[in-house]
């Protein structure tokens, strides 16, 4: 007769595991999520002990596992504290006490990411380049599954480039400390955010809080249709912008409705939106460069009651006469410069955050002959396979991770 053994060391680790994990979850998304947010460092440190307890014993495992430690330390200071290798970030409270402002945690964090790509690759692949060149792509796929949330959880914001792609995501840490000082200087001032998912009020709610600015928010829900999302902006003055990955649509459609934007101007494309906007609408003085700035500026025209309403009056005018909307120089071309294409994609919700699986086809490609004005324009995918330009139709694949609109 075989014995199987149940109570293994290994299943008991696991067991454990996918019970910190799953109640964590589920304690984010049904019950009180500061709670279970403030509880990482403890879920992260369990982990890692149980990972230790199943890994061999001996001196080179001590070396690897301390190299980790060390290196992954080293890497996240060099980051915080001059913007190499991953971008200009900061470190939020979640994650526990710091080290030359890094959370210790997160060499932890860097150990036990290290041992469990490589544990994963091991099983698939013999070779030791194949081996690292997944390794680390495995952890950068979960540091961009993480990218989404993590503002939002305080665990850490970038300064400059992208914090995300969506409306949830923008409000980082400097945009609450910002709107919460212009809430404190502005009497009587109201801000009003929309949201669709209560975790995400109930976490906005608790930064504000920590601010004493509660009092001052107003959360709304997504609304059923666009006439009366548009109609809210009745009810703005001025819209502020996030940083440093600013509003677009959300910008023009405030501008559309007489609302001015005051935006603060980055370093990148994603963080100068804002300042583009206003500067064809010849409005640079609603672009700040800097928090302080920003915040004087959302000051001064809150409480210069004239000045505002002579920029709600003019800002449609001077819109309309813009090159932003001069869409009769925008459509000249516009059939000719019209791309198609098809495909199928699937949309998994996870209530935080989205992730969309798309295969897609280029139809019809304008840009075929960009390089060569000689060749006839035939962007057509029928006709260009005859001509033999197979490159510019080739399928695409793609992963998107982010929260939903």
């Amino acid at each position: 007769m075989t014995h199987i053994k149940i109570f293994t060391n290994q299943n008991i680790s696991l067991g454990l595991i996918w019970l910190f994990h799953v109640s964590g979850i589920i304690g984010i998304i049904y019950s009180d999520a500061s709670w279970f947010i403030k509880a990482t460092p403890l879920n992260l440190m369990l982990s890692f002990i149980l990972l230790l307890l199943n890994i061999e014993r001996s001196k080179k495992t001590l070396f690897l596992v301390l190299l980790c430690f060390f290196v992954g330390m080293l890497a996240e200071i060099i980051g915080v504290k001059y913007g190499f290798i991953f971008g200009k970030y900061n470190y939020g409270e979640a994650l526990g006490p710091k080290f030359m402002q890094v959370p210790l945690m997160m060499g932890i964090v860097w150990c036990i990411l290290v041992f469990i790509t490589g544990f994963i690759v091991q099983l698939f692949f013999e070779t030791t380049w194949a081996r690292i060149i997944v390794g680390i792509g495995l952890m950068l796929f979960l540091d961009l599954v993480m990218e989404p949330v993590a503002p939002i959880l305080d665990f850490w914001t970038f300064e400059s480039g992208l914090a995300s792609f969506n409306n949830y995501s923008k409000i980082n840490k400097s945009v609450i400390e910002t709107w919460s000082k212009i809430l404190k200087e502005v009497k009587n001032s109201k801000l009003i955010l929309k949201s669709s998912l209560p975790r995400v009020t109930d976490l906005l709610s608790d930064k504000f809080q920590n601010k004493g600015v509660l009092d001052s928010i107003e959360f709304i829900n997504t609304l059923p249709n666009f006439e009366d999302h548009m109609l809210l902006y009745k009810k703005v003055d001025i819209a502020l912008d996030t940083f440093p990955y600013n509003g677009v649509t959300t910008s023009f459609e405030a501008i559309w409705m007489g609302t001015p934007v005051i935006t603060m101007k980055g370093y990148n494309f994603n963080s100068r939106c804002g300042e583009s906007i206003n500067k064809n609408l010849n409005m640079e003085y609603l672009i700040a460069e800097n928090e302080m700035e920003y915040v004087a500026k959302a000051k001064e025209l809150s409480e210069n009651k004239d000045k505002l309403l002579n920029v709600r009056k003019e800002i449609f005018d001077q819109a309309i006469s813009s090159p932003l909307f001069d869409t009769k120089s925008f459509s000249n071309d516009f059939l000719n410069d019209l791309a198609v294409g098809g495909g199928l994609g699937i949309r998994m919700y996870l209530d935080f955050f989205v992730i969309r699986l798309d295969l897609g086809i280029p139809l019809r490609n304008p840009a075929i002959q960009m390089n060569d004005s000689s060749l006839e324009f035939k962007p057509w995918i029928f006709q260009s396979y005859k001509n033999n330009e197979k490159r510019f139709f080739d399928y695409q694949f793609n992963l998107g991770i982010g929260y939903p609109f």
